[in-house]
């Protein structure tokens, strides 16, 4: 991954604009001007994202005029938006959630989208919809991400944290929980993710494993999300998961000043607390690792130069310590390689019978 920006000075440049004010009483005073917040958190999927999005509900959920909260907008529907996402477990075990009109959204619209592209009308009119003027919104996003340049020019008041992580830890969590390419949820996106990277000069090999398509995937997504930023740089926060959950506060004290909230010390809780589906072993496979490992130097590599929350040398000490929990894997790649048209009761007898044989196995991450 090529670094696109050196934070130091931006972060400088935001700190001698921003006051210190407390977030409650700035978002009464900006909703008597009538000035709302729109904040958009994405990554790709097992990036880290839900747990800054519940962080920043927890801070909201009280707040006049009240946020709108849309959680991944392209797939669950309204009984998934409430002001607590821990407290809406449940919807997401029903069909009844999904949310069609953002489905065909997804579905109808590029992955990636650039420069050269004319914007649809239809996505930005999506886009707009998320983000009314004169409401606040707080929006979650993991399949868009290919997509932030439509947010950053459409809704020019936007603020965006840019959740990263590094790819060992969210190709292994994946694994175990879903596909990149929505399979379990609608026509595979994989067959439009290689057309529509040879047409960006970009062409895809042949995957010769899950671990090979899902690589691919975190890999061009976090690239695209990154040369979006390049002339919207003060409107982006960038969050490298390996960060925030180092250090908690520093995490809040820059990302405060960002969206022009002082917290004066005070914490959100629900980072400290597991969120969202919890991966506690090892998928990958020794072949798996073998071809991440040159994406996992460069991962280390361009988060010291790019991260707005402080990491310097931490960097260094957390990419040994994921090194060390991938060294005694089991042979070979992860099986079984999920079929692209399969359908969910299919793919959830595969997932039942890969993880009966991992239980039987003494790997397992520490």
């Amino acid at each position: 991954m090529a670094a696109t920006r050196s934070s130091g000075a931006s972060l400088a440049r935001r700190k001698s604009r921003r006051g210190r004010r407390s977030a409650q009483n700035l978002i009464k005073r900006r909703a008597r001007r009538g000035v709302s917040h729109h904040w958009l958190v994405a990554g790709v999927a097992r990036s880290g994202t839900t747990a800054i999005y519940e962080a920043l509900q927890s801070l909201t959920r009280k707040a006049r005029p009240k946020f709108s909260y849309f959680y991944e907008p392209y797939l669950w529907g309204p009984p998934t938006w409430g002001p607590r996402f821990r407290d809406l477990a449940d919807a997401f075990t029903t069909t009844n959630s999904i949310h069609a009109h953002g489905l065909l959204r997804h579905l109808a619209t590029p992955l990636f989208i650039t420069e050269a592209q004319e914007q649809s009308t239809c996505h930005s009119a999506f886009v707009r919809g998320l983000f009314e003027e004169g409401r606040s919104s707080l929006v979650k996003i993991i399949r868009g991400v290919g997509r932030l340049r439509t947010y950053l020019d459409v809704c020019p008041d936007v603020k965006l944290v840019l959740v990263l992580r590094n790819p060992l830890d969210c190709v292994n969590s994946i694994l175990g929980n879903f596909s990149f390419y929505g399979d379990e949820f609608h026509p595979s996106d994989l067959p439009r993710f290689r057309e529509q990277l040879e047409g960006l000069g970009r062409p895809q090999p042949a995957f010769r494993s899950e671990c090979e398509a899902a690589t691919a995937w975190w890999y061009e997504m976090n690239e695209a999300a990154l040369r979006s930023l390049e002339t919207h740089q003060e409107r982006v926060f960038v969050a490298p998961y390996e960060a925030y959950t180092a250090d908690h506060a520093a995490t809040w004290e820059v990302l405060g000043e960002f969206l022009s909230l002082n917290l004066k010390g005070k914490i959100p809780a629900s980072l400290d607390e597991p969120v969202g589906q919890i991966t506690s072993r090892i998928n990958l496979g020794a072949d798996d690792v073998a071809h991440i490992a040159p994406f996992q130097t460069a991962y280390f590599d361009l988060i010291r130069r790019i991260s707005d929350i402080p990491i310097g040398m931490d960097a260094r000490a957390a990419f040994e310590k994921i090194g060390q929990k991938y060294q005694d894997v089991a042979p070979g790649s992860f099986l079984p390689e999920i079929p692209r048209d399969a359908s969910p009761l299919r793919i959830r007898a595969l997932l039942t019978r890969e993880r009966g044989a991992r239980d039987s196995a003494p790997h397992a991450l520490s």
